[in-house]
């Protein structure tokens, strides 16, 4: 028996008593499919674990916007179109601290904007801080020099928009993130101005 998820090019197939990830080799579908004491209100990922060792465990959240819902509520925005293909980040479990690790850029400032969503006046059980904590230390690990990529822009406008008029502190560490990224731009556009010239000479 194999269920599908077209939209996201995820299947899994029934084998014994495990749900095997066709995509993912070697992990199989969590019986417990909620991470304990963190990103409260959000639910939208699947939670997958290794098929030789549980405590290997990572989470697969769509690609999109996120926005709260009912101020308790954390959604991620995707394409409504049933025909739409989508995508998705892996965040995988620290082995023993237990916070999700982001594999990309874009994929950080989306677990930065997930944290921000779900914060509240109490801290996070299992992270022992609250989410705008998290989500400062995420951003701080986005810093860098290039020029950011559409979709990142894109992420980093989504975790403005949230903290816009909430968390100060954040919405001048996302400022910080886009000045320093458009620093040396032009270096960036000299190399492929260069390019072009050097295909127009060919």
């Amino acid at each position: 028996i194999r269920f599908c998820f077209p939209r996201f090019g995820i299947t899994v197939e029934l084998r014994g008593n495990d749900l095997i990830c066709q995509e993912i080799a070697g992990y199989k579908l969590s019986l417990c499919q909620q991470i304990q004491d963190s990103l409260r209100g959000f639910d939208k990922y699947l939670t997958l674990e290794h098929t030789q060792d549980t405590n290997e465990v990572m989470l697969l959240a769509p690609c999109g916007i996120v926005e709260t819902k009912n101020l308790c509520l954390v959604d991620i925005h995707v394409d409504a179109d049933c025909g739409s293909k989508l995508a998705w980040y892996q965040y995988k479990v620290h082995p023993r601290f237990k916070y999700l690790v982001a594999q990309n850029l874009a994929s950080r400032l989306q677990l930065a904007a997930l944290h921000i969503a779900s914060s509240s006046h109490t801290p996070d059980p299992l992270l022992g801080m609250k989410g705008e904590e998290r989500a400062m230390i995420l951003l701080r690990q986005c810093w860098g020099t290039r020029p950011l990529s559409e979709q990142e822009q894109e992420k980093l406008n989504n975790v403005k928009s949230l903290c816009q008029g909430v968390y100060p502190a954040l919405a001048l560490l996302c400022q910080d993130i886009e000045i320093s990224s458009q620093q040396i731009r032009f270096l960036d556009l000299s190399t492929h101005q260069e390019g072009h010239k050097s295909t127009n000479c060919d």
